[in-house]
Formats: structure tokens, C-alpha cells, sequence
């Protein structure tokens, strides 16, 4: 992989591309495959967001039930009278 990477920069170096970058070949032997970046625990911490929202999952406020449930009692009533109003032939 690092000799395909190799190659395709070179390439970009003879167009021009990109002047003034040196051989990633040379940089991979300057450290070795096996080696991992140490960092100080300090270093490594979550960023605040960049814009401030609120979350959009929001718990439940109040029983939803009980209103819905008044809302059909009082359709049920409104559908009694209508029915018994137009069995008795109208207003």
C-alpha cells in the first residue's frame, strides 16, 4: 500500500501537483511500522459542539391518555344527540 501511495505522489510530484512534498517512503522509514503516538491524557478529550441544540427526544409531560380519553367520551356524547335529534325527525 505505502509503495502504491509512493508511486501516485511521485506521479503528482512530476505534474506539479504538489511541489515541495517529500516521498512518503522516506517518511515511513524515518519511523518505524510498528510504533504508536503517545499522547497525554490531557490531549485526548471530546470538543464542545459548535452549535448549542436541544435534544429532540423528550420525555412524556403529563398523561396524554386522560385528554384523549375525555375526547372520545365527549365525541360519543356529541354522536348520541346528533342521533337522537335526527331520529326525532329534526330540530
Amino acid at each position: 500500500m505505502r509503495a502504491r501511495i509512493s508511486k501516485g505522489i511521485a506521479k503528482l510530484n512530476e505534474l506539479g501537483l504538489l511541489a515541495g512534498i517529500q516521498d512518503l517512503a522516506q517518511e515511513a522509514g524515518a519511523s518505524s511500522a510498528g510504533s504508536r503516538p503517545t499522547w497525554e491524557e490531557a490531549e485526548i478529550r471530546s470538543s464542545r459542539p459548535v452549535i448549542q441544540t436541544q435534544s429532540v427526544i423528550q420525555e412524556d409531560s403529563g398523561p396524554r391518555w386522560l385528554l384523549v380519553g375525555i375526547f372520545v367520551v365527549v365525541a360519543i356524547i356529541l354522536a348520541g344527540v346528533a342521533f337522537f335529534i335526527l331520529s326525532r325527525g329534526g330540530l
